[in-house]
């Protein structure tokens, strides 16, 4: 498909030219259901009015903000790369004093979710590439799982990783009119200013590394689109609307890893702050992580001290699970005690140390270990 450069004849009314791009992103959403989206190339071009992000994607290269390395978004994972079931997540989120409507996929496995018992929600880091799979094979294991129990089994857990990548506004949503850039090389939740980006810096063991993060948050505060907790209040609406866990009957585990360990911890602090602002003005906070049973996190890509306080120390999560290497080159291994420092005293809270793999999966893959051992493990002890 292209985009014509002239066109004949009168120019369409403003009225035809929004039926058109209905007839378009409707015919891109029927294409997509079995369509494996494979990278563009060339300079992106910057629009005005962006009616649908597939349409975008289709007619135009990817506009690459703030991270040049990751330059694309593949929107389906094709079958050889899951067997998950996948799932279309609708929710809302507020912006601009407008609640705007968005969609994303999610893949699903093990246990159905009248079946389950348990419920782990997981997101992957920010390339489109294996990060992007990270959580499916421990997805499948649980399908295994969940053939082989009996119905008497006491654990029916219900595994879904969640897809950033696929992010995406309603096909019927026709208030929005200018394109809402989600994917995640555009929201990266951290602090990029004075002495709170340089207490994360000090534990970079070189002055190369120490210099790479300033000019890395220097780029992410000029070129990313999305500030200021929109990746956190995304996610709760992803959890507590498209899913519709987070409700006493329906409490939930978070796994993150790396860019998405933003995600997670600026929610918690964000819920945080909610809950002490709510009791401070006599309201009735939220029981959003009052549901959450606990938090899974691979060496988060997170580089605001006062989130991992507020998140860690809150109380708000009973039981973390983390997971580091110590010659991680992206996400020094002594941001981990930060962690453990803000959660001291919750005996809950366990690291799984590696001395070498550096910013891996920890799949198992390349002779190096695989997490998703500890966490079966730790989800079976979890009260």
């Amino acid at each position: 498909m292209k985009a014509e450069k002239e066109t004949s004849g009168p120019a369409a009314t403003p009225k035809e030219q929004d039926e058109r791009t209905q007839v378009v992103i409707r015919a891109l959403y029927d294409i997509s259901q079995g369509e494996f989206m494979t990278p563009s190339f060339g300079e992106a071009c910057r629009v005005s009015r962006d009616p649908h992000l597939r349409l975008r994607r289709t007619l135009t290269p990817s506009l690459n903000v703030g991270i040049p390395k990751y330059a694309e978004a593949q929107f389906m994972l094709s079958k050889e790369e899951t067997t998950g079931k996948r799932l279309s997540l609708e929710f809302g989120v507020p912006f601009g004093g407008a609640t705007r409507r968005f969609a994303m996929d999610a893949y699903a496995f093990g246990a159905s979710e009248a079946e389950a018992n348990v419920r782990v929600v997981t997101l992957h880091g920010i390339s489109p590439g294996v990060s992007r799979t990270r959580w499916h094979a421990l997805g499948e294991r649980y399908d295994v799982i969940a053939r082989a129990a009996s119905t008497s089994s006491p654990r029916r857990v219900r595994f879904v990783a969640l897809d950033w990548h696929s992010i995406d506004r309603s096909v019927d949503d026709r208030a929005n009119t200018e394109f809402l850039t989600c994917l995640p090389k555009h929201i990266w939740e951290t602090s990029t200013n004075g002495e709170n980006l340089e207490d994360v810096i000090r534990l970079f063991d070189s002055e190369d590394r120490r210099e790479w993060l300033r000019k890395f948050a220097k780029d992410i505060e000029d070129g990313c689109p999305r500030k200021d907790g929109d990746g956190g209040r995304i996610l709760r609406a992803v959890i507590e609307e498209g899913l519709g866990w987070g409700e006493r009957d329906t409490p939930f585990i978070l796994g993150v890893k790396s860019w998405s360990g933003g995600l997670g911890v600026r929610m918690l602090a964000q819920c945080h702050r909610d809950c002490r602002n709510s009791k401070e003005d006599g309201a009735t906070p939220s029981s959003f992580v009052d549901n959450m049973k606990g938090m899974i996190i691979m060496h988060p890509a997170y580089y605001c001290k006062s989130d991992i306080e507020d998140a860690m120390s809150s109380g708000m999560v009973p039981a973390v699970l983390m997971c580091w290497a110590k010659d991680d080159p992206l996400v020094p291994y002594k941001l981990s005690q930060t962690y453990l420092d803000a959660a001291s005293g919750n005996t809950k809270v366990k690291l799984v140390s590696y001395e070498r793999g550096g910013h891996h999966n920890f799949d198992g893959s390349e002779g190096l270990p695989n997490f998703d051992d500890d966490v079966i493990e730790w989800i079976n002890n979890l009260q």
